[in-house]
């Protein structure tokens, strides 16, 4: 399946490129013709919105490399962050943080659990309307060796019959989603030996939850 995946993506990208390069050079072309050039960026990113997909799909499909090492919590939570800074900024979102743990550093692959934070802030950040509320909360659990990551936030929240399938590969409730980004989500959780589920409330908010090894 990765193979074949490979082979498809490679397949896709050639005229993927070529089409987004005719469409950057019309909208410089008609530059003037201000509905010529919306058509020309509609393209573009339509081009970038099926790169992306391809590339998900790759993601999906290729044998997953697990390296795990020491990670400081507080460091990957603050680094996580900063690469959706500014579509938090952009939707005047609140992030509230919450570490509450006294382990300072686990045993994790830091790189794929990052991967697992972006997908799911991304996800909240389209929940969410105008000065919305972003809320990571770390701590410790009964369970020994594990501690507890939820990412909540105060959007639109996630109707009953949908529940069940997002973690479903190409299931989407977004019109621009690609309906891979939890998929992937869910792979990188078996991998690392941890476990998530989701609690939503139409209306009223959405909490991803974490428990994942420390050791």
């Amino acid at each position: 399946i990765g193979k074949l995946a490979a082979g498809v993506a490679h397949e896709i990208r050639n005229p993927l490129s070529s089409i987004k390069g005719f469409a950057t050079y019309f909208g410089k072309r008609y530059e003037d013709n201000k509905s010529d050039k919306e058509i020309a960026q509609i393209m573009v990113k339509e081009v970038e919105r099926i790169n992306r997909s391809v590339t998900q799909l790759l993601e999906f499909a290729k044998p997953m490399a697990i390296e795990k090492k020491q990670v400081d919590i507080k460091e990957m939570i603050t680094h996580s962050l900063k690469l959706v800074r500014h579509d938090l900024e952009q939707k005047n979102i609140e992030i509230r943080v919450n570490i509450d743990t006294k382990k300072i550093g686990i045993n994790t692959d830091g790189d794929r659990m990052n991967q697992v934070l972006l997908n799911l802030y991304i996800n909240a950040i389209d929940a969410l309307d105008d000065k919305g509320i972003l809320e990571i909360q770390v701590q410790d659990i009964e369970k020994e060796g594990q501690i507890e990551i939820k990412v909540k936030d105060n959007g639109q929240g996630i109707d009953e019959p949908s529940l069940d399938l997002i973690f479903d590969p190409y299931f989407t409730t977004r019109p621009t989603g690609t309906g891979l980004g939890l998929s992937i989500v869910h792979r990188i959780i078996e991998n690392l030996e941890a476990s998530i589920h989701v609690e939503s409330k139409k209306n009223v908010g959405t909490s991803f939850i974490i428990h994942l090894p420390v050791s």
